[in-house]
């Protein structure tokens, strides 16, 4: 039970985190916690930093409450040791959970004890400070409170500016695609694509014309674009995105999928009914793949085929699409109130009657 040990296997446990393998990560934090708790203390400050670790890694797993649980707990030991710092550190990341959960008053709350104390410290004009600012005006946005928002968003944007643009580029970016996701949400699309082009021009010149974070850009410029029914830009965007995706994750990704479905839904506005059938048909391969053949997602991308070859008139096809559909909708457990069943169930009884009616009478009984 080496302290040195306890660090090395730390270190380890971050390079595994980094890289995707999160169970041996996992192996690796938890063995470092034991060392450290033996060794040194239950509540030292090092099985803090190996606990808070664990937190982040649930989080990116998706694990909220075991990830709540961590942050809690090497909370708890950060306010005991005084460490202010590492108790921002730990509302912050409490405070993206709540937001992940739609807790916003609890997020917004969390996000603020965690700004006070970081702006004690380092003053107002610090990255860390403006990375908070971005938190918060992000969840004023989701509750609606878009003055409130843009005020917030704002201050964060002055203080990213005041540095090198390339010191805090994923900041920068965020924030002022969340200054243009509010001018959206207030039904000023032009000044939402202002934000979005001069973010996408930054990522262009700070990280290359092919970071994933470019395609991100496109994709809320496709919004807008799409929201004003100019859907030849609309989907312009959308394929700029989509060669992005396949030229960094490969076209078996679940975000090459996610973004052929959107492609589908596009193609499907702009009447390109092949393009938006052959569209969401790779999305169905790929989210097969990725989730399964009874999730969800897959239900809803057999749905929309469905649609489509409906508006094509194929109801023969968009029947069994539809049928597919509420089966995975029923193995689901979702019952006939659920808006995507009554939605099915509605869209097959129409079906079924066109065909009915389609069938020529021959006068035998």
């Amino acid at each position: 039970d080496d302290v040195d040990v306890a660090t090395t296997l730390n270190c380890l446990g971050l390079m595994y985190h980094g890289t995707g393998n999160f169970d041996a990560a996992l192996e690796c934090y938890d063995e470092a916690i034991r060392i450290r708790k033996s060794a040194l203390s239950e509540d030292h400050l090092l099985v803090a930093d190996s606990i808070f670790n664990k937190g982040a890694l649930f989080a990116l797993r998706h694990d909220t409450d075991q990830a709540i649980e961590c942050y809690a707990e090497c909370l708890q030991m950060y306010r005991s040791k005084e460490s202010y710092l590492n108790v921002a550190k730990a509302l912050a990341g409490l405070g993206c959970l709540y937001e992940a959960e739609n807790k916003l008053d609890q997020a917004i709350d969390t996000f603020e004890e965690a700004l006070t104390i970081r702006t004690d410290h380092y003053g107002q004009d610090h990255e860390s400070v403006a990375e908070l600012l971005l938190n918060i005006g992000s969840s004023h946005l989701t509750i609606g409170n878009y003055e409130k928002s843009m005020s917030v968003l704002e201050e964060a944007l002055r203080i990213l500016k005041s540095f090198p643009e390339n010191e805090n580029v994923d900041i920068l970016t965020k924030t002022i695609d969340t200054i243009g996701r509010v001018y959206d949400a207030q039904s000023k699309p032009d000044e939402a694509l202002i934000c979005y082009r001069e973010s996408l021009r930054a990522r262009r010149r700070l990280l290359g014309p092919n970071h994933l974070c470019v395609a991100d850009s496109f994709d809320l410029m496709a919004s807008v674009y799409q929201a004003r029914n100019e859907f030849n830009d609309a989907i312009r965007c959308i394929k700029e995105a989509l060669q992005i995706r396949l030229e960094n994750l490969g076209g078996d990704d679940i975000e090459v999928g996610n973004t052929l479905f959107g492609m589908g839904i596009l193609c499907c506005e702009a009447g390109q009914y092949a393009e938006s059938v052959s569209s969401y048909k790779q999305a169905l391969t790929i989210r097969e793949s990725c989730l399964g053949e009874s999730s969800i997602e897959v239900a809803k991308t057999l749905h929309n085929i469905g649609s489509v070859l409906a508006l094509q008139r194929d109801y023969a096809d968009a029947l069994t699409n539809w049928k597919n559909a509420l089966s995975i909708y029923k193995e689901a457990g979702m019952d006939n109130d659920d808006d995507m069943v009554k939605c099915a169930l509605g869209n097959i009884a129409m079906a079924e009657h066109l065909l009915l009616e389609a069938v020529p009478d021959t006068g035998m009984m």
